[in-house]
């Protein structure tokens, strides 16, 4: 069996474009997401805690097991999206500032997101849960 295309860079543009958000085991205060930097900052605490959960999946039975924190993720980050809509947009230079702080942040875990994936590439159906995961937290709902 081959191994399905490879994701773009492991999800980076995903997570870029979801702005994936915070600590999924614990409930965020009300005013960590009443600003855009408190939203930004919660986003990148989903993705450190995505890859802390991908560095421990080694095959398919720990992708199997790491699901629930991983769907615990995706609520989190669907909680984050709707605060960050519910602010309005930020100025420009707001915006800028923030999507480069993200962008830094994606670019410091990417190499955990890669060595993940890479340790899976002899399990195939292995790649493929952990790639619909990493999907699924980063758009909830199908976002």
């Amino acid at each position: 069996m081959t191994l399905p295309p490879r994701p773009p860079p492991f999800l980076i543009p995903v997570l870029l474009a979801a702005a994936c958000g915070g600590e999924p085991d614990v409930e965020a205060p009300v005013s960590e997401l009443a600003t855009h930097e408190g939203v930004t900052e919660a986003h990148i605490d989903a993705m450190e805690e995505m890859a802390d959960i991908l560095d421990g999946i080694r095959d398919r039975k720990s992708a199997e097991a790491a699901r629930p924190r991983m769907e615990e993720i995706a609520k989190r980050v669907k909680e984050i999206n709707d605060a960050e809509a519910n602010l309005g947009a930020p100025s420009a230079a707001e915006r800028a500032r923030l999507d480069a702080r993200l962008e830094s942040a994606a670019e410091m875990l990417e190499p955990r997101f890669r060595q993940a994936m890479e340790r899976l590439k002899g399990d195939p159906d292995a790649v493929v849960l952990v790639a619909t995961m990493m999907a699924e937290a980063a758009f909830p709902g199908g976002r």
